[in-house]
């Protein structure tokens, strides 16, 4: 579901996030976590746990990790534990170091075994959970965070300050409260669960325990977004902002809730701010490429897709939206062309069987187009775009009753919906309801104004 990967870039949905990093280092392409502010997220717990302190045995492994050098830093961790096998923070480094390579179920191992070593240590089971995030066991993450936070409520070491440790000068990131952190990452688990009230629950004690966490703030914006308050939403995620205004996140989760409210340009600023931080996000582009596309710069548009689909080819939605563009273009050969990768790809989502319906009408194979606008609102039988394009499809086969009813559901669905009506005129014109006919018109240039 689209809203799902929105969170590829809000905190909700680490697990993603994850995922996405993890299968870039597999393949080898290189990361700049200095562009790529979700990146500090981790390395702020890190720091806030103390695993810079521990001494001569992880020093080096620390300055490793700290320069991006993840696979030497994992040798040196196991270097340390060879030594000393029951350093637990040398075990947890080795834990985030295996996550961040996308090691998952190494990483959860390494968790394991420093549990059995120190049971009570709650940063172990902190990092376990943020570990199931990213395997995506989202229940069994939610246990290990509350288990981290039943054991440490009180920690007050982050809140009380540190000295600043090398990841500070290398990431310009600040401490953070590691209990206010544990209550951020089980709000946004509960929120990707769908558990939005909790969630809330979750990311106000967040807030409560320390309100300049700029990283809380946000939370609290993702989660009022899904449970639709968008007003408040945006009140976060601007608090957030003001806070630190490097997160992509936020400017991000900022453009969701703007474009939700139908402020495609100030969206698209938001989402280029979002860019501008994380220069190979390609969710961002591809949002780039959306906003531009509702705001009729189709040229443009393209551009930020096929910048979208060079930083990861395998972003399907990302091909669905050049597709879509290109049909604006009159370049619909192209189009279906981007419907067959993003296929290819896996998507069995309504908007590619929709926005392959679109190139093929524009090919003139309109029985092909209705059959995949069939496919669309099968998928999604409430998406009043897809009942209308099936419609006109109907329209240009002479199937003028069949068509008069998609767009009849259309409208039941949207009613504000002015092409609509315009397409529901034009049918009842060809059935010589021409009464009905002018009421339909006259109604679509009342909601067109």
């Amino acid at each position: 579901m689209d809203k799902s990967l929105l969170a590829l870039v809000q905190l909700v949905d680490l697990g993603y996030r994850a995922a996405r990093n993890g299968a870039r280092a597999k393949s080898g392409r290189a990361h700049s976590l200095s562009q790529d502010s979700d990146w500090h997220f981790p390395s702020q717990f890190l720091n806030s746990i103390g695993i810079y302190n521990d001494g001569v045995l992880t020093g080096r492994a620390n300055a490793l990790f700290s320069a991006r050098r993840f696979e030497e830093a994992l040798e040196a961790y196991g270097r340390a534990i060879k030594i000393e096998p029951g350093l637990a923070r040398a075990r947890i480094g080795r834990a985030i170091t295996l996550y961040f390579l996308g090691q998952y179920e190494d990483a959860l191992a390494e968790c394991d075994r420093g549990a059995a070593l120190s049971p009570e240590d709650a940063s172990l089971h902190f990092v376990r959970g943020f570990v199931l995030l990213g395997i995506g066991l989202h229940e069994e993450a939610l246990t290990a965070l509350d288990r981290a936070i039943e054991i440490d409520h009180g920690r007050e070491q982050a809140r009380k300050g540190r000295a600043t440790t090398l990841m500070d000068k290398v990431c310009g990131v600040r401490p953070v409260n590691s209990s206010a952190w544990a209550h951020i990452v089980r709000g946004g688990t509960l929120d990707s669960l769908g558990r939005h009230e909790e969630a809330m629950t979750a990311l106000d004690r967040a807030v409560e325990i320390d309100p300049d966490d700029a990283w809380a703030h946000m939370g609290r914006g993702n989660a009022l977004y899904s449970l639709g308050r968008h007003k408040e939403a945006m009140a976060a995620l601007d608090h957030a902002i003001k806070i630190n205004s490097r997160i992509p996140g936020a400017h991000a989760s900022r453009g969701n809730v703007l474009e939700t409210l139908g402020r495609h340009e100030m969206a698209w600023n938001a989402f280029s701010r979002t860019a501008e931080l994380s220069p190979d996000n390609a969710w961002a582009h591809r949002k780039i490429g959306d906003m531009l596309s509702k705001l009729g710069r189709h040229e443009k548009a393209l551009e930020a897709y096929d910048r979208s689909v060079e930083i990861d080819p395998g972003l399907a939605w990302a091909h669905i939206g050049r597709a879509n563009t290109l049909s604006l273009l009159i370049r619909h050969e192209e189009a279906l062309a981007a419907c067959d990768r993003s296929a290819a790809l896996g998507s069995k989502d309504a908007a590619l069987h929709a926005a392959r319906g679109r190139a093929l009408s524009g090919l003139g194979r309109y029985e092909e187009a209705l059959a995949a606008y069939d496919g669309a609102v099968k998928l999604n039988p409430n998406w009043a775009w897809a009942l209308v394009k099936r419609g006109r499809t109907l329209h240009e086969l002479g199937r003028h009753e069949e068509a008069l009813a998609a767009y009849d559901r259309a409208i039941e669905l949207k009613p504000s919906l002015a092409w609509a009506h315009a397409s529901r005129s034009i049918a009842l014109y060809q059935l010589g309801r021409n009464k009905e006919a002018k009421a339909a018109r006259r109604r679509a240039e009342r909601l067109a104004k």
